[in-house]
């Protein structure tokens, strides 16, 4: 039953929080991408900048009001790369630190032809997908190694699966 409910929060997570609002869902979203992209060149990938890509996540920002939302004036024109665009071109970018994460998400994520929305939800439900399994080896292991009673084991992953943190960083890119 707990992983029941574990579930549904997750996935009310993933697809009722607003597109772009976890901070450097930008940044994380587009060094996926272009990690997955980059992959088929060569077994150690690294991405590397993609103006048509910052293009493309800047137009589905503004058409999901990421600027309205933090009450910044929406840019006109609309910028064509991150360098140009206020709040994303202080945010430190994520290129060149592809750790296994981005192969995780970038692969799927870069297979995908449906467009950057649904991209950012894959990797948000990948995102999630990896919380959940963490949480049960979290439960298998304190069950195996320190022989807890189930009551404590599931006591100490309650204190973990209903912070709210825990739900933004793991449904979150």
């Amino acid at each position: 039953m707990l992983l029941a409910v574990t579930f549904s929060k997750g996935m009310i997570n993933v697809f009722t929080n607003p597109p772009w609002q976890a901070a450097d869902e930008v940044q994380f979203l587009e060094a996926a991408i272009s990690t997955g992209h980059a992959l088929p060149t060569t077994i150690f990938p690294k991405a590397e900048s993609n103006p048509e890509l910052e293009e493309e996540i800047l137009q589905c920002m503004s058409n999901h009001r990421f600027f309205q939302r933090l009450r910044i004036p929406q840019p006109d024109p609309l910028p064509e790369t991150f360098r140009e665009t206020l709040f994303i071109r202080d945010a430190p970018s994520k290129l060149g630190r592809e750790p296994l994460f981005y192969l995780i998400t970038g692969i799927p994520a870069a297979l995908l032809t449906s467009g950057i929305l649904e991209a950012l939800y894959l990797c948000r439900f990948i995102c999630f997908t990896m919380a959940i399994l963490g949480c049960i080896l979290f439960f298998l292991t304190l069950r195996s190694n320190l022989q807890l009673d189930d009551r404590s084991v599931i006591v100490s992953l309650c204190v973990i699966i209903f912070q709210p943190a825990f739900w933004h960083l793991c449904c979150s890119m």
